[in-house]
């Protein structure tokens, strides 16, 4: 056999062993895939009946585990700050929070808030800027604002109460208003048993406790501390920053398809108006900006005092509330300030799985070389 027949045969070979082992491994990552899915529908499927314990998803398709915080006795509760939580606000300048979006986040103390009463027990603001950062800000929902239009405009009543007198688009000129910059988007959890599978489908996490079903509730609700609603506030934040960290995780740090697959399931179990390509497009800024949730998550409380003030809404006087510091709001209005609808840059084009693949073969690449 001449030497050219076998170079032929060997290149064959070759040829042959690479698409079998691609094809290998599409066919693992697809039943990774396929055992997620099945997973999360059970989970979705749990909703509906509140007496299914539902337990995190232990799944192929991702193995992250964050550590818990090292000394801490399960059997405690720990303010934020022992736990981890960073202020980010005091130290927040530069220009370049102009340049961004604001997702308005509620939870909601009624799952029909669109149909009776509600009133907001959770307001964070994502402050999501151009260069791949993101600044998640809580409004303690006992906040005195004045409302400025309906029935109610010129009095003064707690934030949180917007939603119950004037219903969601209160709530949203209300945190507009107060930051001097528009909400793009909303997103809502407006019942408990959303919640636990929330935390089912990103595996649970694990802070100073295993946060999973009821026990995520209590955790997340918890104000038995000396600042009462402004420590769960903080504790909030320090939940937010960790399930963000084992959202991108998960996602392969945005990787196009676990993206596509980790929307579907958070869309079932949140009310919201981000559309796919909204929650694509801010992916692919995060990703193109090299994102890391560590350092490029930023969380606040929004500071104040507690105060009083009397209700006309309410017919009663003499009600406590947080009274906020002017300096910070001030200083946030201008960080957020624009003269365009800069969110736009986020919307202006359809990013496609090839947007996404070029960056990853662009990291990888750079990482090569290192």
């Amino acid at each position: 056999m001449r030497q050219k027949d076998l170079f032929l045969i060997l290149q064959k070979i070759i040829i042959f062993l690479i698409l079998s082992f691609v094809i290998f491994i599409i066919a693992i990552n697809l039943k990774k895939v396929a055992d997620f899915i099945i997973k999360i529908e059970n989970v979705l499927k749990a909703t509906e009946d509140e007496n299914i314990e539902m337990h995190p998803i232990d799944s192929e398709f991702y193995d992250i585990s964050l550590d818990s915080t090292k000394d801490i006795n399960k059997n405690q509760a720990y303010t934020a700050k022992k736990l981890g939580y960073v202020d980010a606000l005091p130290n927040l300048n530069g220009s370049e929070w102009g340049e961004g979006l604001n997702i308005l986040l509620v939870g909601s103390d009624n799952a029909n808030y669109k149909n009776s009463k509600a009133r907001s027990d959770v307001i964070i603001v994502l402050r999501i800027n151009s260069n791949g950062k993101i600044l998640s800000i809580s409004i303690p929902r006992d906040t005195l604002v004045e409302i400025r239009d309906g029935e109610w405009a010129g009095a003064n009543d707690k934030i949180g109460h917007s939603l119950y007198w004037d219903g969601m688009d209160n709530l949203k000129k209300s945190v507009e208003d107060l930051l001097g910059s528009p909400v793009y988007k909303i997103a809502i959890i407006d019942n408990f048993r959303n919640f636990e599978a929330f935390l089912a489908i990103i595996g649970g996490l694990e802070i100073d406790k295993s946060l999973q079903g009821g026990l995520g509730i209590q955790w997340i609700r918890n104000r038995n501390f000396r600042d009462g609603d402004i420590e769960r506030c903080k504790r909030q934040q320090l939940f937010m920053k960790k399930a963000v960290t084992k959202i991108w995780q998960i996602t392969r740090k945005g990787n196009y398809i676990y993206s596509n697959f980790m929307y579907q399931a958070l869309k079932k179990i949140v009310h919201t108006d981000l559309t796919k390509e909204d929650f694509l497009n801010i992916l692919y800024n995060l990703k193109a900006n090299n994102f890391n949730p560590e350092k490029d998550f930023l969380t606040g409380v929004l500071p104040g005092e507690f105060g009083k003030y009397d209700s006309v809404l309410l017919q009663r006087n003499n009600l406590d509330c947080w009274v906020l510091n002017e300096d910070i709001i001030k200083k946030l209005q201008f960080l957020f300030y624009s003269e365009n609808n800069s969110y736009k840059m986020f919307t202006k084009r359809k990013v496609t799985f090839w947007n996404f693949l070029k960056i990853d073969l662009k990291f990888q690449l750079k990482n090569d070389r290192k």
